[in-house]
């Protein structure tokens, strides 16, 4: 992947919110490509296939609890 190119998994962050920050990195010269992930049974897989360089979490309108988020995370090192 190109170096400019940021891959960013969301957690709880809603499109408008997700759409300003993609308009934000590409300010800064990134291409940000990005995955919503919204519930437990996906976020393994998106972890695992996307392999992110960026993870946003926002804990207070994720239905994913941030301990489990961090536990996939840890499991995919």
């Amino acid at each position: 992947m190109n170096s400019n190119t940021l891959t960013a998994l969301h957690f709880g962050i809603d499109a408008n919110r997700a759409a300003a920050l993609t308009s934000a990195f590409h300010r800064l010269g990134y291409i940000c490509r990005h995955t919503a992930v919204e519930e437990m049974g996906r976020m393994g897989n998106a972890i695992r296939d996307d392999k992110p360089d960026l993870v946003l979490f926002d804990e207070s309108e994720s239905a994913i609890e941030l301990s489990h988020c961090l536990d996939a995370i840890a499991s995919q090192q």
